[in-house]
């Protein structure tokens, strides 16, 4: 989940990866080996059998093989120009079934706008706008008039992490409301918060404000090059994509904590694995298997890559037996989990126990 589709500056629909918080210089294998994990599990989960999930992870792996190849002999300025135009890659696609899934779901992505999530996400009192509660996923923590000197310093310093010309483009928004907002499963406990601008013709921009932490990565690699995580996630984000959110950008809290913001749900769309089969998974693996190996040869790694995994199917081969232990411990791990919260041994809040479990 890892990887999805998002609208480049130009307005495209692209595919890229588009989760960053753990960014950090460390070794390739490792993206390779929680890729292929993450497939596994996912085979399990719809039961498609070990032969059949095994042959899932093989493809992806062969994706990513043949791809390094490809893009390790490639000019390094056409490859950083490169993007997998998801409009494209569906007006190409020769399966009709996986055409006709990209057509709708490309469909659902350009609906994904700030407009929409305005009148999805704002009550008008009186012609005064704010974010709707939702509560306890949406709250206001804070009152809004007596904090506005430390919300526009907060921006003030986000702004200064812009370029010039998207400086001058977030000046003619006005802070309109801000709130906190309970965010996915890995960033659970850390601050998010969504912030509803408004320019003089009442036209909407909602910005994500997440916290950056240390990344889980760093005791094992080595110290990140930036002091500030919001600029590691934000420098590592603009290193990997194709093409990045023009709002993109850091910034610190009154208290001291580290923050990196974007745009909120802007043309995002998300690949629906629980509706996959197998063909269908299979093809998405490969494409990611290529976005991955795509983000590794703009490090200028891909052909120390390409040249130690060779082009058998001995490195497939090893990762699939990884990707199958690794599933055996992950479910192993959840099963301790949940019987620890049924025990009450991990107590949780109880208008979150049915959904934690199930998650």
């Amino acid at each position: 989940m890892n990887f999805g589709g998002f609208a480049t500056p130009e307005r495209h629909i692209v595919m890229d990866i588009n989760d960053f918080d753990e960014t950090l210089p460390g070794p390739w294998e490792w993206d390779v080996k929680r890729l292929a994990a993450s497939f596994a599990l996912a085979g399990r989960e719809k039961n498609l059998g070990k032969n059949n999930t095994d042959e899932v992870v093989m493809e992806l792996i062969r994706g990513y093989q043949n791809a390094l190849n490809e893009f390790a002999n490639m000019s390094f300025l056409d490859l950083w120009y490169l993007k997998f135009d998801l409009e494209e890659i569906a007006r190409e696609q020769k399966n009709g079934e996986v055409k006709e899934r990209l057509q709708k779901t490309l469909a659902k992505g350009r609906k994904q706008t700030h407009d929409k999530v305005f009148y999805k996400m704002t009550s008008d009192n009186m012609g005064k706008f704010s974010i709707t509660e939702v509560p306890p996923l949406i709250l206001h923590p804070f009152n809004l008039e007596e904090s506005m000197e430390m919300i526009r310093m907060f921006f003030e310093q986000y702004k200064g992490t812009m370029q010039p010309d998207r400086r001058l483009l977030f000046d003619q928004y006005t802070i309109t409301d801000v709130a906190l907002k309970v965010v996915g499963v890995g960033s659970v406990g850390t601050r998010c918060y969504i912030a509803l601008m408004l320019n003089d013709n009442q036209e909407p921009l909602f910005l994500q404000v997440k916290e950056a932490r240390q990344s889980v990565l760093e005791p094992y690699t080595k110290p990140s090059d930036y002091q500030h995580h919001g600029e590691r996630i934000v420098q590592g984000q603009r290193l990997m994509q194709s093409a990045s959110d023009i709002f993109l950008g850091w910034t610190t809290g009154p208290t001291g904590r580290h923050f990196y913001v974007r745009q909120l749900r802007d043309k995002k769309i998300a690949a629906n694995i629980e509706t996959m089969n197998k063909d269908l998974l299979t093809i998405y693996a490969r494409f990611c298997g290529r976005v991955l190996a795509k983000a590794h040869c703009k490090t200028n790694q891909g052909a120390i890559i390409s040249g130690y995994i060779g082009k058998g199917d001995n490195f497939a081969k090893a990762i699939t037996t990884f990707a199958n232990l690794y599933a055996d411990q992950t479910e192993k791990d959840f099963e301790e989990f949940t019987k620890a919260i049924r025990s009450g041994e991990l107590p949780i809040a109880k208008e979150f126990a049915t959904e934690s479990v199930a998650v």
